[in-house]
């Protein structure tokens, strides 16, 4: 099994004198952010100082011999950088090696991963990825990136790997705690896949999960191919039986038993429902000064994903909507905006903002989950209602928190509204456990930007299988698609 990675799908990334300060001037929350984050930029730039005078004294070396030194690749075509891989769940760890080059833009690079990820043992180790510590000023006027393609990630879905997710769950003591922390654990699913007879799924059909008493365990929609995912107390709570799910129609329920004791099940409907191809697509991103040395970046690259969709579908109405948030006691906690269909509106907001506040660690998720779920008016029979939720922190710790963050998120899943979570640069466990169990319980998706772009503070390995690198706007573009596509 490979993971195959061409730099030469990525554009060089070259940085005008000044920028570095331009930035620093344009971002002045930067100076509010980890301690750790303090502590690799100034490791960071002290080693890229050592290897400038390095270099520089041995060009006047070569210069003086007459001959002009350049930077020259292996004989294999790499300037490479060999490093055992990080945070795999695998059964081993074989003939895996980072290979790439030594610096943002030089000659060719790829990645492999030759490991074999079904089950087994968690493997730590140390990688050295391509960026890593590194901020890369942006390109363009002003020191501003000028178009979408930039920044690299991975994506993995939990829903469609259940399997690997338990036996994470089990074996991985930083999830058990996140588990904890959170007070999530989506580890008792049902599947149903609903259809109108052979290759006619049931799309947009709204599913509740029953006890024998009839109360509501769980509620959802399905997607696109019929399927909707139904979860047994994943907040906690005494163990149930589910007997049956009700499937809502235009003239009352559609009631279906559960027999035995599969967790997977297909129904036909006797009733259909239309489409009316109608898309909700929501950005919520965290703006708080952590996030600054991306901001940018994830601007421009939101920029050209909402363009590519309103093209790839223009068939479609489709309504966009950018929000934001902070933290307690920063100019604003929640900045939310209505949807609209006016897209140049809706770009000009996201132009406009800005990284800023923060501090500690954990941010204002769970409240600005809340908020866009209900501050904001989603079209409730939308064929499709996609959440892109950006972050680099976890919600604060609490029962009070956990409680607001928890009844999101069933109100995400029970509406119809999949999370699409992206984690940005220096994102801890608690945040991508975060993600995930949100993807998860949603139905949608864990993205995570990755160091190959060489922007941004260090990318965290995440703890997941096998993955593809590719550019974050194709990727996400991609996924989206997926639950629009017939």
């Amino acid at each position: 099994m490979k993971n195959d990675f061409n730099r030469d799908q990525f554009p060089n990334i070259d940085a005008p004198e000044g920028l570095k300060e331009k930035i620093k001037e344009s971002t002045p929350a930067l100076a509010k952010t980890r301690r750790a984050k303090k502590i690799r930029a100034i490791t960071v730039w002290g080693s890229a100082a050592a290897v400038f005078v390095l270099l520089c004294g041995i060009g006047l070396i070569a210069l003086g011999g007459g001959n002009v030194l350049k930077l020259r690749s292996t004989n294999d075509g790499f300037n490479k950088e060999i490093a055992d891989h990080i945070g795999e769940y695998s059964d081993k760890i074989g003939d895996d090696t980072a290979v790439a080059p030594l610096y943002p833009g030089s000659s060719d690079g790829s990645r492999e991963y030759d490991s074999e990820y079904p089950t087994g043992d968690y493997v730590t180790g140390g990688v050295s990825e391509p960026g890593e510590g590194m901020i890369v000023p942006p390109v363009g006027v002003g020191g501003q990136p000028t178009q979408s393609g930039t920044l690299t990630a991975g994506e993995w879905c939990d829903n469609e790997n259940f399997d690997f997710f338990l036996n994470l769950l089990q074996k991985n003591s930083e999830f058990q705690l996140a588990k904890k922390y959170f007070g999530i654990s989506p580890v008792s699913r049902i599947t149903v896949t609903l259809d109108y007879g052979k290759d006619h799924p049931a799309k947009n059909r709204r599913v509740q999960l029953l006890a024998s008493d009839d109360s509501v365990l769980w509620q959802g929609v399905t997607d696109n191919q019929g399927v909707v995912y139904l979860y047994l107390q994943p907040f906690g709570g005494n163990a149930v039986t589910p007997t049956r799910i009700a499937v809502a129609g235009q003239s009352g329920n559609t009631y279906f038993n559960l027999p035995g004791n599969t967790s997977s099940y297909t129904f036909t409907l006797s009733d259909s429902k239309a489409e009316n191809k109608v898309l909700d697509l929501m950005l919520l991103c965290d703006t708080t000064g952590s996030m600054g040395d991306e901001l940018e970046y994830l601007k421009v690259e939101m920029d050209g994903i909402l363009r590519d969709v309103a093209a790839k579908y223009n068939g479609w109405t489709i309504r966009f909507s950018v929000s934001f948030y902070r933290d307690i006691g920063d100019a604003y906690v929640v900045k939310t905006n209505p949807f609209s269909s006016d897209l140049n509106e809706v770009l000009t907001l996201l132009r406009q903002e800005t990284a800023s506040g923060g501090g500690d660690t954990p941010e204002a998720v769970h409240t600005a989950l809340y908020d866009s779920l209900n501050k904001v008016q989603w079209d409730s029979d939308a064929d499709a209602k996609l959440m892109v939720l950006i972050l680099d922190a976890p919600s604060h710790e609490g029962q009070e928190c956990n409680a607001t963050l928890q009844k999101a998120v069933e109100q995400a899943a029970k509406e119809g509204v999949r999370i699409i979570g992206v984690a940005g640069s220096d994102t801890d466990k608690n945040a991508e456990y975060m993600l995930r169990s949100m993807s998860i319980l949603t139905g949608g998706s864990y993205v995570f930007l990755t160091n190959h772009s060489g922007v941004g503070n260090h990318h965290m390995e995440p703890t997941v299988g096998q993955y593809e690198v590719k550019k974050l706007n194709v990727l996400l573009v991609e996924i989206i698609s997926r639950y629009l596509q017939s």
